[in-house]
């Protein structure tokens, strides 16, 4: 493909994605599912899409990176406190038992191996902050739920990366694991990445602080999250911990009391600027938008696997999805018993799987030697349930708006009846 076709492919793929950001204003269809739709229909209108292949795993480390980056954003301290404190059982339960429902699903049924069926049931009980943050901002629901969903999504997204990395250390052999010492030296690694990366927080800051009027800096944060990312893979601490600690601490609201004990203690935090903000947030959309068109375009791209087995592939697809959200309904039931049928098609409805998931699959298939046929296997089914639970999430989203409606009016007829009384 000539340069000037891939040059022009970019700048419509950039603009047709602000259509789909419009496009889900409207019909709350999530743009990463349109995103990978688009991928999908761009292969088979017979745009080749092996010369990105070539940059995918780059591009996987780019995404992972800047993934943690907008979690850190997102994971305030005062919002993970509220969390913790009103959702607790409903988070990890439906974490917990999600990968332990996978872990048997995909061994006794889909008779996959332990170490990918365990895999497995980790990267599926990550929750997409890409597909639930926009959605739950876009609701009529209490800022209360916001908030739970949107650090529900951002630890399980985490914790999904953190275990799958340190599980992936371990290759095939599992039978080595000991409880303690895995927990031992899960300690260690946390305890050691987070205060790198805090400590970068303040460094970063007295630097920042001094360069920030120099002309063309603003691109120097995301920098120096590719640099502490990068070492912190050298240094053998865990690079996602780091980088989300130091996001956590950089994003610390100005009201804040760790900021004023921060300021008592001459210790220099910068904020980020509303332009600033705004830039990062660009930068996240404009790489958000080419992974999920690659990830369809990588979906779709089936040479040389048999029609049969592709189809295989995504029946299996359905039935790891049709066990996430059984998991969930079943934690919402039992959890909170008592909440309205509204809330809970919401609630149901924010277990969409995404970026996380397709990064953490690829990471798992090129660095532990399982087979070419079993790599595409689990690959493909991943990216299966990517793509389901996205439509199934946009479904019971679509459901549950079209109650609140309901509801809202019928409260209003009700009212205006009662006015009209004499």
């Amino acid at each position: 493909m000539a340069p000037a076709d891939i040059i022009l492919y970019i700048g419509l793929i950039i603009f047709i994605s602000h259509l789909f950001t419009s496009f889900f204003e409207s019909t709350r269809i999530p743009d990463v599912l349109l995103l990978i739709i688009l991928g999908i229909l761009l292969n088979l209108l017979g745009f080749d899409p092996t010369p990105f292949f070539i940059s995918a795993d780059i591009l996987f480390e780019i995404a992972l990176a800047l993934i943690l980056f907008e979690a850190g954003i997102h994971l305030k301290f005062n919002y993970l406190y509220s969390a913790i404190k009103s959702s607790t059982l409903l988070i990890l339960g439906t974490y917990c038992f999600t990968i332990i429902a996978i872990l048997f699903f995909c061994q006794y049924l889909l008779m996959l191996s332990f170490h990918s069926s365990l895999i497995l049931g980790f990267i599926m009980a990550s929750i997409s902050p890409a597909v639930v943050i926009p959605i739950s901002k876009s609701m009529k629901i209490s800022e209360r739920m916001k908030s739970n969903l949107i650090v529900e999504s951002t630890m399980t997204d985490v914790l999904s990366i953190f275990f799958v990395i340190a599980l992936v250390g371990y290759g095939s052999n599992y039978n080595n694991i000991y409880m303690s010492t895995f927990l031992k030296d899960f300690s260690i690694v946390f305890i050691k990445s987070a205060s790198i990366g805090m400590l970068a927080a303040i460094l970063w800051s007295y630097i920042f602080d001094v360069i920030r009027n120099l002309p063309n800096t603003i691109f120097t944060s995301l920098a120096f999250i590719f640099i502490l990312f990068g070492v912190a893979h050298y240094i053998h601490t865990s690079a996602p911990i780091t980088v989300l600690f130091f996001s956590m601490i950089i994003s610390i609201p100005s009201n804040s009391k760790i900021r004023k004990i921060a300021k008592k203690a001459n210790f220099t935090l910068i904020e980020f600027t509303q332009s600033e903000k705004t830039f990062y947030e660009e930068i996240l959309f404009i790489i958000k938008t080419f992974f999920f068109v690659f990830l369809g375009m990588k979906m779709s791209y089936i040479e040389n696997i048999p029609l049969f087995t592709v189809i295989l592939f995504y029946i299996k697809a359905i039935g790891i999805t049709f066990v996430i959200f059984f998991i969930r309904f079943l934690c919402i039931k039992i959890t909170k018993p008592k909440i309205s049928k509204n809330k809970a098609i919401v609630l149901l409805a924010m277990v969409p799987k995404g970026l996380a998931a397709a990064v953490l699959i690829s990471f798992y298939a090129n660095n532990v030697n399982i087979g070419l046929a079993k790599s595409q296997e689990l690959i493909l089914t991943t990216y299966g349930v990517i793509l389901l639970s996205i439509f199934v999430s946009s479904a019971l989203v679509f459901i549950a708006e079209k109650r609140i409606k309901k509801e809202e009016s019928d409260i209003d007829s009700k009212a205006t009846n009662l006015d009209t009384l004499p």
